[in-house]
């Protein structure tokens, strides 16, 4: 979203994409699913051209494009990549820092408005080279005063917990420009994509963790514990890709019928938290953690008094990035979605499909087939079998069993979560953590959707820490 370089403008007819279509190469090389969405469509070399890039529009200009014609919420984003102002600083020539600071706020609220729970990415804006045809130095003066402007801006919305991020314009060199010193040429155009990248792998990395058990905030899964007799708990931190730490929490719940069942990020903050579920009451607490530090506690509002509706797994199931509670009852089989805003139920939905034996036991939620979407893991409690089904939203669009089977029922499934370095795996699709209920040991299935590439074993000095692990 932005200007003519965010359109990707040769000063000529068509266009490549510019930077766009540099990134849209990165990700799908990386494998990403991924979709770019507005209301404009440019880009000759792009399989995916939407963008909402406008030549010569100001920050007032692509505000008054927001408000008007709702171009974001229609796009519905996940993320927003922002970069603007060239307009305003360059060929406006505003060096007026109040009014600049004024018109920046009132985009960024703008587009807070229509994608609230949008990671919005804003770029600084290019220098100038010696082909432009003004005041060189005092534009750069200008130029640098507006990105100063720019950074700080991000970084106060993003210390008030919101999600931002900021891609800085430095080491531009001359040889990145067109002749009329403003534009990038198509080696500049490269040069933005590669800084946009960093921000949105940092992007895609938090997405995973939303989903997964990141304690410590360093995006790779980590094991929660608690001893089922002590009702002691603590954290086994994979660090570096290759050993693994153990710390106790730094709060306790020593009421044994309060089950520690899935640990999710349910606020969003970058850090997994844990859902309590009470054995007799039905009722469901969230402790909100960072670290393995209570930050808070919050009472879902909702009670569920039938116990043999049981917590089968939380995941985001309807796309806002809050994870929500899927539920099946242990007798009829009988499954509903709880969706979720942190610790508020805002809504509910029966899936489109059952699965009436109750030997199948849903595990947690997982993108095994890397099209963006959830799906569920099963496994039967006999014998062992493991079946993945294929989801858009609460839709089953297919299933399919997975060529090994896991007889011993003494090996529960933990949590399913992408290694991230972990072992040598460095993949972003779900890996399958196993616990013995008897040994304590941990091993890890490192997965490519149905393929079991390797087993990895965890070190043995998590074995005996605790009696349950997810």
């Amino acid at each position: 979203m932005g200007d003519s370089i965010t359109f990707g403008d040769l000063l000529d007819n068509t266009t490549r994409g510019g930077y766009r279509n540099y990134l849209e190469n990165m990700l799908q090389i990386d494998g990403v699913s991924f979709d770019f969405v507005g209301s404009l469509s440019h880009g000759d070399a792009m399989n995916d051209p939407q963008h909402e890039g406008y030549r010569g529009h100001t920050m007032t200009e692509l505000t008054d494009e927001i408000v008007t014609r709702s171009i974001v919420s229609q796009g519905a984003p996940h993320v927003v990549l922002l970069k603007i102002g060239t307009n305003d600083v360059v060929y406006g020539g505003n060096g007026n820092t109040a009014d600049l600071q004024a018109k920046l706020e009132i985009l960024l609220n703008a587009i807070e408005a229509q994608a609230s729970r949008a990671t919005i990415i804003v770029s600084a804006i290019c220098p100038v080279a010696s082909g432009f045809s003004g005041d060189n130095q005092s534009t750069t003066q200008r130029i640098v005063a507006f990105n100063n402007l720019l950074e700080a801006e991000v970084l106060s919305r993003k210390a008030s917990g919101k999600r931002y991020d900021y891609v800085p314009a430095d080491q531009w060199l001359e040889s990145y420009f067109l002749f009329d010193g403003v534009h990038p040429n198509e080696q500049g155009y490269v040069y933005l994509a590669n800084q946009w990248k960093p921000a949105l792998d940092r992007f895609f990395n938090l997405r995973a963790n939303l989903s997964y058990g990141d304690m410590d905030g360093n995006g790779s899964p980590d094991l929660f514990w608690r001893n089922s007799s002590t009702s002691t708990m603590g954290i086994s931190t994979l660090v570096g890709g290759s050993e693994a730490s153990y710390n106790p929490v730094g709060f306790s719940v020593n009421d044994p019928n309060w089950k520690a069942v899935s640990h999710s990020d349910f606020n969003l903050d970058g850090y997994a938290d844990v859902l309590f579920r009470h054995s007799l009451s039905g009722k469901t607490v969230i402790f909100f953690l960072k670290n393995g530090t209570k930050l808070s506690g919050a009472a879902t509002n909702f009670v569920v008094p039938d116990t043999n509706w049981e917590i089968a797994e939380t995941g985001d199931l309807n796309g806002d990035n809050y994870p929500d509670i899927f539920w099946r009852h242990r007798l009829s089989s009988k499954m509903v979605v709880f969706f979720m805003r942190g610790a508020t139920k805002i809504g509910s939905q029966v899936p489109s499909f059952s699965v009436a034996d109750a030997n199948w036991k849903s595990h947690t939620t997982g993108d095994f087939n890397q099209d963006g979407n959830k799906d569920i893991l099963w496994r039967h409690r006999t014998s062992g079998r493991l079946v993945i089904f294929y989801l858009d939203g609460l839709t089953k669009l297919s299933s399919a069993a997975m060529p090994f089977i896991v007889p011993d029922g003494n090996w529960q499934i933990s949590q399913v979560s992408p290694l991230f370095g972990f072992g040598g795996s460095t993949d972003q699709y779900p890996d399958i953590f196993w616990h013995h209920s008897i040994s304590k040991a941990v091993v890890v299935f490192d997965m490519q959707n149905l393929t079991r590439k390797q087993v990895i074993s965890l070190p043995t000095t998590l074995s005996g820490v605790s009696s349950v692990v997810f």
